[in-house]
């Protein structure tokens, strides 16, 4: 029986929070345009302790959910003035 077999209450709990390699790993976007969008201020809330950075896996959904578009017109509505993919 795999994980995704399991009723929910007796899956394994998703990792909470993820590093930058486990973000780019995850979304297949680079640390240096994840470091870019922290600095912007373009992207998903993160932690920074002991010199690392986190980020929630729950805000990195939302974030990655909030870039949705239905059409090519709409992508502009989703940038902040210069083209960029997400």
């Amino acid at each position: 029986m795999t994980q995704n077999d399991k009723p929910e209450s007796q899956r394994a709990p998703a990792k909470i929070y993820l590093s930058e390699v486990e973000l780019e790993a995850m979304t297949g976007i680079s640390k240096s345009t994840w470091r870019r969008r922290r600095a912007d201020g373009d992207g998903p809330e993160y932690i920074k302790t002991n010199n690392r950075i986190l980020y929630k896996t729950v805000d990195v959904v939302a974030w990655l959910d909030s870039k949705k578009v239905s059409s090519t017109s709409e992508y502009t509505s989703h940038q902040k003035g210069r083209p960029r993919a997400c």
